[in-house]
């Protein structure tokens, strides 16, 4: 729009009286406050403070950690439902409230020896070089993995001393010829030992153990060096040497008998506490013998 002049005219300008007073946002209308229209804000002379937090403190234990937490006794629920509901109860929940009274908790060793073939069979060793090339100044080092180009030989040394039962021995030779099956092993040898070696049943690949092999002297005289002075005796590198065991018995010395050559493959079954002498080499599992009885399907 284009203003010309004439079209508007000149308003007087007001007078300070008259002026609207202006007010600040969020403050109060009071002209002493004002200098040349500019509002200062409230005059406080009081100086603010610091708010300090405060600490608590109390001479009394935390409700929370004073009494320890109660494990629940499986077995005195079910003697106190068994009590209370004789009557009503079917058979196999009579049958199920006494083997939470009577069995220990099951203890998935098929799952903790199928991990230590796992581990096994994928582990890389180094390859020495060829002396052969020695002479030129060619000195390649190699890896493979372990099995590659190699029979595959599964070691299993067996306890006979009399703290394992025969039932037991068999549901874990079953285990270990099922996890030979399953990793394709082309021989597997089973050392019963007690006082020394018992008997030694050699198994091919397909083949089944023959349990009427498992003998024992009921000693202990040697404790668990036979089996390894006989795999160095064979000239055996085992892939897998695996021994079950209460471990209550001298132990070989990992320098002797060709151990160092597959120290790492060693596995040590131990099926009792009560006994326990802790292995100087190896992987070491501990399960109950109660675990090895009462084995489901743990996959």
């Amino acid at each position: 729009m284009i203003i010309k002049k004439g079209q508007y005219s000149k308003i007087e300008d007001l007078k300070d009286e008259e002026a609207p007073e202006e007010i600040p946002p969020g403050g109060d209308r009071d002209n002493s406050k004002q200098n040349d229209g500019i509002y200062k804000g409230p005059e406080d002379t009081t100086a603010i403070e610091p708010i300090k937090a405060k600490k608590i403190t109390s001479e009394k234990p935390s409700k929370i950690l004073k009494a320890p937490t109660k494990k629940v006794n499986w077995g005195d629920l079910s003697s106190k439902a068994l009590a209370k509901n004789q009557s009503t109860l079917s058979d196999e929940a009579k049958k199920i409230l006494r083997d939470l009274k009577t069995k220990q908790p099951a203890v998935n060793w098929k799952k903790e020896l199928k991990k230590f073939f796992d581990q096994s069979f994928k582990s890389v060793d180094w390859v020495l070089p060829n002396k052969r090339f020695l002479a030129g100044g060619d000195v390649l080092y190699g890896r493979k993995q372990t099995g590659q180009d190699t029979l595959k030989t599964i070691v299993a040394a067996v306890d006979t001393s009399g703290s394992i039962s025969k039932k037991q021995i068999k549901i874990f030779l079953n285990e270990i010829m099922y996890l030979c099956k399953t990793f394709d092993a082309d021989k597997t040898i089973i050392i019963y030992c007690s006082d020394d070696i018992d008997n030694v049943d050699i198994v091919k690949k397909g083949g089944q153990p023959d349990f009427s092999k498992i003998k024992s002297t009921g000693g202990n005289d040697l404790g668990f060096i036979p089996p390894f002075e006989w795999v160095q005796d064979h000239k055996i590198k085992p892939s897998i040497f695996i021994y079950l065991t209460d471990t209550g018995g001298e132990m070989p010395d990992p320098n002797d008998y060709g151990i160092k050559k597959y120290i790492k493959k060693v596995f040590w079954f131990v099926c009792s506490s009560r006994l326990y002498n802790r292995p100087p080499f190896g992987t070491v599992f501990m399960a109950p013998k109660e675990a090895i009885d009462n084995s489901y399907d743990l996959y």
